[in-house]
């Protein structure tokens, strides 16, 4: 026969760590069973197994047993479970088990605690009186309760001391005491809509100039309180000074705005120069200096002013080597000792007071030179430590975008110069062919001359379209005040045709670039003639915000209308998509839209929008 006291029913020795918390706390075990049918006697308490198969050892579900359990004896039931995630807790606490613990071994006194408990053998929790006079005591924050018309019903010490009262002098008070008349009255009017709504008003972050002239900002949580019948009675709530957090915000959005400096500058000493104006106008951030690779060596480029003897290159010349040659940031003590452990010169927060000596950050700018920090010795945070890092990064991503327009400006400036002098050598070898097939055909005419003299002139066509095209990065941006209607005109004077007609549109001014508005109404009137069939009629019209070309041609196929102004639609046999691609390129470059359709009479419509009018 079993003594009243702890059981435990363990089938396969898992609830060991339970049987030695118990021990430890000299905590009666009655009897240790593998099965609920070895309890003789109701015990003061049961402990049950839930436990997951193991490779030695099978599942244990304790949910079964804890119904058997329950039914038997009339006693507090524990189960200890070996399972993760909520529901293995939730699941026997939803069954009626008396307590679900899922404390590790390695925590004997807690488990110990929590079956006492439950067995009834320790000493209850404080009343909530005594728990709620504890916290106010001694809650390291603002928190307080208010009655329906904004007394302050309690509050921590916390909340007192920061007005400078004692929680007793401060019981009974209103915001009107504590704040001017204005932001009081705004404090009364959002907690009487509170409490008229029964709605929470959860995080809210407010600003506010405290009595030094401080900007502080505080984050605030108001919920309505209730009394036994369901009746609002006041408010509870709290704040919590986030000023700190809100200044790293600031200062976090204000070098990522400077730092779109960075993105104007073209080249590299350009970008080491604003680096440094960076640094000097976010006071968060040290004195600093910009070390670029020259070659097989760095140089120091730009820097920050100090009274310092030696610059930060030359104090941290071993430092910066290193951290260029390892792509690593390196931290300097204020004994010269580098490291890659930011904790050796990093505080968690800065503590208000600097130290003797100074400290340097060394940060890799991607391979291109390394930046250097030097501040006083304890004035570095893991934020000021964050602030270098990104402002590090800026830079890196300037001087890769510095490099990437370099480069594609050289391939540009090659690319037009090959197109350039290859177009003009091809077109004096076409004009000669077709200058020899012209003389043959005064001679002796046929069709294969005929045909001969008609392909070269579409090649010399062709090459004026890819000359272009190889141009088009040059299409001017600066636009003026241009007639369409004169634009249109003038275009049309270049097309070579007596088989078309055109409807010009009506006078109107637009902001564009004369030029490439007479190229891309050029290649568009081309493309109609070529393709609308003769005779074809072309009209230029206007739109609310914009203009149209279109002709009664047979239209273009909508499967081919997405990839209309793609380069890869230009088709040898048609002449025409370069031209296209490039009426693309001018319409991009004024910033405008184009889009086809097909045009009232059956045709091609090309709409382009955007158009600004005066």
């Amino acid at each position: 026969m079993s003594e009243p006291g702890i059981v435990l029913v363990d089938p396969d020795g898992r609830l060991q760590p339970v049987a030695d918390a118990l021990r430890s706390a000299s905590l009666p075990i009655a009897e240790r069973v593998p099965g609920l049918d070895e309890v003789e006697t109701t015990p003061d308490c049961l402990v049950v197994l839930d436990a997951p198969e193991t490779e030695d050892k099978p599942e244990v579900n304790a949910l079964p047993l804890l119904d058997d359990a329950r039914e038997r004896f009339d006693a507090p039931v524990v189960v200890y479970t070996r399972r993760a995630g909520h529901e293995s807790v939730r699941a026997p606490l939803d069954l009626g088990a008396t307590d679900v613990i899922r404390v590790p071994a390695s925590r004997p006194a807690l488990i110990a605690r929590r079956i006492e408990h439950a067995a009834g053998y320790g000493a209850d929790f404080e009343p909530s009186s005594a728990q709620l006079s504890s916290l106010l005591r001694n809650y390291p924050h603002t928190l307080f309760i208010k009655d329906d018309l904004g007394r302050f019903a309690n509050v921590t010490t916390h909340t007192a001391g920061n007005y400078g009262f004692t929680r007793e002098q401060l019981i009974g008070m209103t915001d009107y005491e504590l704040f001017e008349a204005n932001h009081a009255d705004e404090l009364w009017e959002q907690e009487q809509r509170l409490v008229a709504d029964g709605q929470a008003m959860i995080n809210d972050v407010e600003e506010y100039v405290d009595q030094g002239g401080n900007r502080r900002w505080v984050s605030t949580t108001k919920v309505p309180r209730y009394d036994e019948s369901g009746e609002i009675v006041g408010l509870v709530g709290g704040t919590q000074d986030v000023t700190p957090a809100k200044q790293q915000e600031t200062l976090m959005a204000a070098l990522h705005e400077a730092s779109r400096e960075l993105s104007r500058a073209t080249t590299k000493p350009e970008i080491a120069a604003v680096t440094v104006d960076i640094a000097r106008e976010i006071d968060y951030l040290p004195a600093v200096e910009v070390a670029l690779e020259r070659g097989d060596e760095l140089a120091p480029i730009e820097s920050s002013p100090t009274d310092a003897a030696e610059s930060i290159f030359d104090r941290y010349r071993t430092a910066f080597r290193r951290t260029h040659e390892r792509g690593e940031t390196h931290y300097v003590d204020s004994d010269d000792a580098i490291t890659r452990d930011a904790s050796t010169i990093v505080d968690a927060v800065f503590e208000g007071s600097f130290e003797h000596g100074d400290v340097g950050i060394v940060i890799p700018l991607g391979g291109h030179g390394v930046l250097g920090l030097v501040a006083p010795s304890g004035a570095v945070d893991e934020f000021s430590d964050r602030l270098a890092h990104v402002l590090a990064s800026n830079v890196a991503a300037a001087f890769d975008r510095a490099e990437r327009e370099r480069e594609l400006a050289r391939k540009n400036r090659q690319l037009e110069e090959f197109a350039t002098l290859g177009a003009h050598e091809l077109r004096n070898r076409l004009q000669i062919a077709l200058a020899n097939v012209a003389r043959e055909r005064a001679t002796r005419d046929s069709q294969r001359l005929e045909g001969t003299e008609h392909t070269l002139e579409r090649m010399e066509r062709l090459l004026t379209q890819l000359l272009q095209l190889a141009q088009t990065s040059k299409i001017p941006r600066t636009t003026d005040a241009t007639d369409l209607r004169e634009a249109a005109a003038s275009a049309w004077t270049k097309i070579e045709t007596d088989h078309a007609t055109i409807d010009p549109p009506p006078e109107a001014t637009l902001a564009a670039n004369s030029d490439s508005l007479i190229e891309l109404f050029d290649f568009l009137f081309t493309n109609s003639v070529e393709h609308a069939g003769a005779p074809a009629s072309i009209d230029v019209g206007l739109l609310d915000h914009g203009f149209y070309v279109a002709d009664d041609g047979v239209g273009i196929p909508d499967e081919q209308k997405a990839d209309l102004f793609e380069v890869e639609y230009a088709d040898a046999a048609e002449d025409s998509g370069y031209g296209l691609y490039i009426v693309s390129a001018i319409v991009e470059a004024h910033d405008w839209e184009i889009d086809v359709r097909d045009s009232d009479s059956g045709g091609a419509r090309f709409e382009i929008t955007g158009v600004d009018w005066y």
